[in-house]
């Protein structure tokens, strides 16, 4: 005999392969046709006297471990029988479809007809393998199928390895339901994505419904006749819709997958989930091994009436549970891992919530997982603390399997013997944390895995028309508010902030986000779009709204402070801090963030409004993507205490950009001004700004030139050849655009230097000392730079510029 060390590697595994089959013989006795060592890949058909030996002979159907979906394996130049990788089932075989029906009329005839006979039967399809089957094949037999049956309702049993792939197929074939699996959980942390993933709905808080729904009319889709009002709410895309099994037909059972007592867990969070759900009846009555469906002929136990085997008791009860919260619209739910592991413990529990969100009813099930067999110990878990939330106790049950050894019955399937033992009288601890009431369900002392218990809950003190209340009288609140005061309400970024309020207010901290883009609702709006859109609820934003009321104090305060300055800022203020005091007074820290989103998003969409309403008609009646465009006018266009087109006073002036030239000699430009100024208040409509504007810069004129920096006017820079150009093109839109425009070429203007371009300060008595029109300022443009135009910037040199040279300072 050959010592195993002298093996090559290649000579041990066949060693090891021997020994296997060894033991499988010395086990289980001889291989026979009837029970093969392994499965066939080919059935033989009976001798025929008219088809050759080679026709007889059919590959078995199966499935390959991580296969390319789309290829099929059966067709050249596929080796995958060659190579043993498919794995075979043996009650089925390939069929030679080709291509289409030309490539073998006869099958995909008499296919087809077996098909619009099964659709004349039966309201659903199930697809086993939907990814082993060719897609060309599967889109052709459905489609004569949904001809027969229009509401033909099909699941698909599809395992592509691609989320990618699955949504192909789905669309493709016009899946409605993708069967998962319980069990394909491995231990609790993966089930509890998988009851994420497929079955939790909505996450509660959510914020999708209550902010993006909203009235509109709806065409006729006909194309003619009157629209009717309707409820328009955004699709955001989802993952294909689940029918979420706790077990299927071809699976292992509890017993050898978990444990038999998990049975009873694991049917209720599956029943809890919001999706399509199913079951087999050897889940239910606890049947120990997984049964050959193709060759077993026992039959099914009979019970009386009345009389329950296994789970099937609680399974009626969760599953009217679970059409009642379809049916009801218990569409957010809330899923949570509890005390994974502590210490030696290896503790399962997992806590699914289901609420309906207008009446904020719920049902809440604890549920002890039973991975581990042989563990009876109830284990350590928290107490369950639901704020602001009465529970009321409905059910509570463990199950005891004295025995796993399974009953010796030729005839009869029969399951694990195993008695329900029903939980009764719990009481749930109510109590005060701070301010906030609070259930407290503590887990009783015995509680071994497998047990459950459910919960009717209704969360306290909350207006049932608090969504409703958050958006009324938005309009009232908002609508008297010009360009100015939007500006103050929608944007502002941190040195404008800063600068108005003279460093006391800026923009707002999210921790572990970072300071907010704007101070106004458009700073909020940044995360909330993406918050709103996904139902983002581990978003830092939505964390910090959980702690503490902080943003919401933020909102009002800040507009509250600038009343003075701004008056008409008053109705909203107060409109905020009526909407923040009464959700701080009643709603639970959980959904705060769905109420904040809800205040917000309201406030925005009048302030919206409000804007497009002062527009012009080609903004106002434009696309949306047109009324974005046009919202910069306002957040551009600001009052700040450094900046100003007049000298003597703080007056509103639009900025050269964001955030860096927000404030001071840097924010508004003579260039970056007239290259705008048509599309940001001739194209909107705010004449006013463009006519402010044009005359503050007129008045500047100086050898022949408009400033680039502004300065308020006091310290005007002149260094830009191109910028009176670009304002007189403006004065030009602005002639022709703006009704009765050509007034303004008749506009007096007041010059801030004397004719013979001295510097003076801007408060010296021969500033603003004579006044020409803005024809006459035309005129002068154009004259100066005819004649030619040569000087030395005032104040020359590092003082006015470090970074020029010397001669950079002389134009010419």
């Amino acid at each position: 005999m050959v010592p195993s060390s002298a093996l090559s590697p290649r000579s041990k595994s066949i060693a090891n392969l021997s020994e296997i089959g060894l033991e499988l013989i010395r086990t289980c006795g001889a291989p026979a046709h009837s029970l093969p060592l392994v499965d066939t890949y080919f059935t033989r058909l009976p001798p025929s006297e008219t088809l050759p030996r080679s026709a007889l002979c059919l590959a078995n159907n199966g499935w390959i471990w991580d296969a390319d979906p789309l290829q099929n394996f059966a067709l050249r130049p596929s080796k995958a029988y060659l190579r043993r990788e498919v794995i075979a089932w043996g009650d089925c075989v390939k069929l030679r479809y080709g291509d289409g029906p030309q490539s073998n009329p006869w099958l995909w005839e008499y296919m087809t007809a077996y098909v619009e006979t099964l659709a004349t039967m039966f309201d659903g399809f199930r697809i086993d393998n939907c990814h082993s089957t060719p897609l060309n094949i599967g889109v052709y037999l459905l489609d004569k199928a949904r001809v027969i049956n229009p509401n033909l309702y099909v699941a698909a049993e599809l395992f592509t390895g691609s989320e990618e792939t699955d949504l192909m197929f789905v669309s493709r074939l016009g899946i409605n339901s993708l069967i998962r699996e319980a069990y394909n959980g491995w231990d609790t942390k993966e089930f509890s994505r998988l009851l994420y993933r497929y079955g939790l709905g909505k996450p509660i808080g959510s914020m999708d419904a209550a902010c993006l729904t909203s009235a509109a009319d709806i065409p006729s889709p006909f194309a003619h006749g009157p629209s009717r009002p309707g409820i328009v709410t955004p699709l955001q895309g989802s993952v294909p819709h689940a029918l979420l099994f706790d077990l299927t037909h071809d699976n292992e059972t509890p017993l050898s997958k978990r444990t038999a007592e998990d049975a009873l867990s694991t049917g209720a969070l599956v029943a809890f989930t919001w999706a399509a759900i199913g079951s087999v009846k050897g889940f239910d009555d606890i049947y120990p091994k997984h049964l050959n469906i193709v060759s077993d002929s026992r039959k099914y136990e009979v019970v009386e009436s009345g009389e329950y085997k296994g789970v099937a008791e609680v399974k009626r009860l969760l599953n009217h549970l679970h059409s009642e919260m379809v049916l009801d619209g218990f569409t957010e739910g809330h899923v949570h891992q509890e005390n994974d592991l502590i210490e030696s413990f290896d503790i399962k529990y997992i806590v699914l919530h289901r609420v309906q969100p207008i009446t904020q009813k719920g049902y809440l099930l604890v549920a002890h997982t039973a991975f581990r067999k042989g563990d009876k110990e109830r284990g350590w878990v928290d107490p369950i603390k639901l704020r602001r939330t009465k529970a009321k106790f409905i059910y509570g049950a463990s199950i005891d399997i004295p025995s796993y050894e399974a009953p010796v019955d030729t005839t009869t399937l029969r399951g694990l013997p195993s008695t329900l033992k029903q939980i009764t009288d719990f009481v749930p601890k109510e109590g005060v944390d701070g301010d906030e009431p609070y259930t407290e369900i503590i887990v009783p002392d015995t509680f071994p895995p497998g047990s459950i218990l459910v919960f009717e809950t209704q969360m306290q003190g909350i207006d049932p028309t608090l969504d409703d209340f958050c958006k009324a009288g938005v309009d009232e609140a908002f609508g008297d508010l010009d360009f100015v005061d939007l500006n103050v309400l929608l944007h502002r970024c941190d040195g404008e902030e800063k600068d108005a309020t003279r460093g006391e207010i800026g923009t707002y901290n999210v921790p572990n986000q970072g300071n907010l883009v704007y101070c106004g609702l458009e700073g909020w709006m940044h995360p909330l779009r993406h918050i709103m859109k996904f139902n983002d609820l581990g978003h830092p934003l939505c964390g910090h709204l959980r702690e503490g009321t902080w943003a919401m104090d933020y909102v009002h305060t800040r507009l509250d402070k600038q009343v003075k300055t701004f008056p008409r800022l008053a109705k909203p203020a107060a409109w905020f801090k009526e909407r923040f005091d009464k959700i701080k007074a009643t709603v639970p820290s959980f959904l705060r963030p769905k109420y904040f989103a809800i205040v917000i998003f309201e406030a925005y969409k009048a302030a919206r409004r409000t804007v497009m309403e002062q527009c012009s008609e080609f903004v106002s009646n434009g696309h949306s993507f047109t009324q974005d465009l046009a919202l910069t006018s306002v957040q551009m266009y600001g009052l700040v205490q450094s900046a100003s087109l007049d000298p003597g006073k703080p007056v509103p002036s639009l900025a050269a950009g964001l955030p860096h030239f927000a404030s001071s000699w840097a924010r508004c430009w003579g260039r970056d001004v007239f290259i705008s100024l048509r599309g940001l208040f001739l194209t909107t409509g705010n004449y006013d700004a463009a006519k402010k504007h044009i005359l503050a810069f007129c008045s500047t004129l100086k050898h022949g030139l408009i400033p680039n920096l502004l300065d308020s006017i006091r310290n005007p820079r002149y260094n830009s050849r191109d910028s009176p150009w670009w304002m007189l093109q403006n004065i030009q839109d602005y002639v022709t655009m703006v009704p009765d425009g050509i007034n303004i070429l008749a506009e007096p203007v007041k010059r801030r230097f004397p004719l013979d371009d001295t510097w003076i300060a801007w408060d010296d008595p021969q500033a603003y000392s004579y006044s020409s029109t803005v024809a006459e300022i035309i005129q002068e443009i154009l004259q100066r730079h005819a004649l030619g135009i040569s000087f030395r910037e005032h104040n020359a040199g590092a003082n006015l510029d470090m970074q020029m040279k010397d001669e950079g300072f002389n134009i010419e």
